[in-house]
């Protein structure tokens, strides 16, 4: 019975963390006690250390876990109150290594975020400029070939006229070239400074009320005594709209839309011009069945600086400035400007929208 007593004695302390150690540094009485008990005894003694042992290692994986949690994403569920203080303990300290954890994973998540927005943003900005910086520098390039173009024919034109075999009527032909490409000197270079008044705000109007079918009318008039509207058919339905704006400038804007239209339609294309009265105010449409645009420069049609290269045909080699001076003036007089086109090959409407004079 001793034998068997001890044997139980043994696996039961075996059951407890640190059992065996126990059972070493048992009082020598205590033990011998402990083997004379009865079966009943050490058997009561087996169940509590199971139960022990059950509780113990349950604890004690809750405590794995968690801490592998709190070390892998910041965020453990520990544990409730043991009733062991140093379990309690340990049990605080990993709470406390899980929020601050998952706090710095916050932080960090954010900072990541920051980083990546600023990167992004910089990234988009520096693109920005260097597409503004190579526009400008096109512009710049295509001025220098406007400019280029009727100096060179006011050179040739002169040095007809200072030859000394130089008859009347060649003399007569070359002060009329001269004459020419000087107005188209002038135009180039009034409109630039123009441009550059209406955008730093400088540009001054006398607004009175005006049919902007009329406008309309009279600008395809001189437009045609002019003879630049004999290469293109012209269809219009000009319903009288009245508004507040300046005359002046009011023919510019319908002059430059007229004109783009003109610039990019090919020898004997359609250009339809439209007045009417709407709900929203005085309307004008221009609709062309030219070059039209692509999709990502509709929305920039009206800035400076933003030739088109997708176009090809007769609008090389025009500034395009004429847009971005539509867009300013419509703002100064209250009205909007917008560009509409399927795609590059199927023609481009462009609509002017003004207040509706009172």
């Amino acid at each position: 019975m001793k034998a068997r007593n001890h044997q139980l004695l043994t696996i039961a302390l075996a059951l407890i963390p640190s059992g065996v150690l126990a059972l070493s540094l048992l009082d020598a009485d205590v033990r011998v006690a402990l083997v004379a008990a009865s079966p009943a005894v050490l058997i009561g003694l087996l169940g509590m250390a199971l139960s022990m042992a059950v509780a113990v290692s349950r604890l004690t994986g809750a405590l794995v876990s968690a801490a592998h949690a709190a070390v892998a994403h910041g965020d453990a569920t520990l544990p409730a109150h043991s009733g062991v203080a140093e379990v309690d303990q340990l049990t605080r300290a990993l709470s406390d290594t899980a929020a601050e954890l998952a706090r710095e994973k916050k932080f960090r998540a954010l900072a990541d975020a920051e980083r990546t927005h600023l990167f992004a943003s910089e990234h988009a900005a520096r693109q920005l400029a260097e597409a503004q910086n190579h526009a400008k520098d096109q512009f710049l390039a295509l001025l220098s070939h406007q400019l280029r173009n009727p100096l060179s024919v006011i050179g040739t034109a002169i040095a007809v006229m200072d030859h000394e075999k130089v008859t009347p009527d060649h003399a007569a032909k070359a002060y009329a070239m001269i004459r020419r490409q000087s107005a188209e000197l002038s135009r180039i270079v009034d409109d630039l400074l123009d441009l550059d008044r209406i955008i730093s705000g400088q540009a001054r109007l006398a607004p009175q009320r005006i049919d902007l079918a009329a406008a309309t009318r009279l600008c395809l008039e001189t437009l045609r005594v002019s003879g630049q509207l004999d290469q293109h058919t012209f269809s219009a339905d000009l319903t009288p709209a009245w508004v507040n704006a300046d005359p002046a400038r009011l023919e510019q804007i319908i002059a430059n839309l007229i004109g783009n239209a003109l610039h990019v339609s090919a020898r004997d294309g359609a250009i339809e011009i439209e007045v009417n009265d709407a709900d929203g105010g005085a309307l004008l449409v221009v609709r062309d069945h030219g070059q039209g645009m692509s999709a990502d420069m509709v929305p920039r049609a009206f800035d400076v600086f933003v030739p088109d290269d997708s176009r090809s045909g007769p609008v090389q080699g025009h500034l395009g400035i004429g847009l971005a001076m539509v867009r300013k003036l419509s703002a100064l007089h209250g009205g909007t400007v917008s560009a509409e086109s399927a795609g590059l090959g199927l023609g481009s409407t462009f609509t002017l929208q003004l207040p509706r004079a009172a």
